[in-house]
């Protein structure tokens, strides 16, 4: 993790923005490390994606107030299981990260798990799409390797949805955590 917050810092990625790449990276597919290694990642539940009503409420552009008051957080989860972390720098320019996220609905509060890519060990937390169409997010206390919140903190994330659009805005640039791009 250290190698990959160097990699990180050297694109100028704001640190609550690196927090939230920690946190959202357990949510990643756990089918695409299953084609690497034979274990399954070590999560306390199983996941399915096509619990339609939430992935299709989930989909599309959030954004939030970081907890530190500091930085807007903007999300975009795909139906697919992409999840990609927007972040805009000083002079406008915007960068992506491609991550990928697993949902189970099934559990109160939902879990979300978040993985970055070549990282075998998922980032949970939880979530709760609120009555009044905003979604809270554990993000404060989360990273790789720790357990999953039991509940939400009073410094939870909430999250407006800004569009149904799961398209990345143009002009952005994906980066590659892992070719330091």
């Amino acid at each position: 993790m250290i190698k990959l917050n160097s990699q990180l810092n050297k694109l100028q990625i704001s640190p609550i923005l690196l927090v939230v790449l920690t946190t959202v990276s357990a949510t990643i597919s756990t089918n695409a490390f299953a084609q690497i290694s034979p274990q399954p990642l070590p999560t306390p539940t199983q996941f399915d994606n096509s619990i339609d009503p939430v992935i299709q409420k989930l989909s599309g552009t959030w954004q939030g107030e970081d907890p530190s008051g500091s930085d807007t957080l903007t999300f975009i989860f795909t139906p697919q299981g992409k999840l990609f972390l927007v972040s805009t720098n000083s002079n406008k320019l915007s960068t992506a990260v491609e991550l990928r996220y697993k949902v189970n609905a099934n559990i109160q509060p939902m879990h979300l798990d978040v993985i970055l890519p070549n990282v075998s060990r998922p980032v949970l937390t939880i979530f709760e799409l609120t009555a009044d169409g905003k979604m809270r997010l554990q993000l404060e206390g989360t990273d790789v390797g720790k357990s999953r919140p039991k509940e939400f903190s009073m410094r939870a994330t909430v999250f407006e949805k800004t569009s149904d659009s799961t398209m990345l805005p143009k002009n952005i640039h994906i980066l590659d955590p892992l070719k330091g791009n």
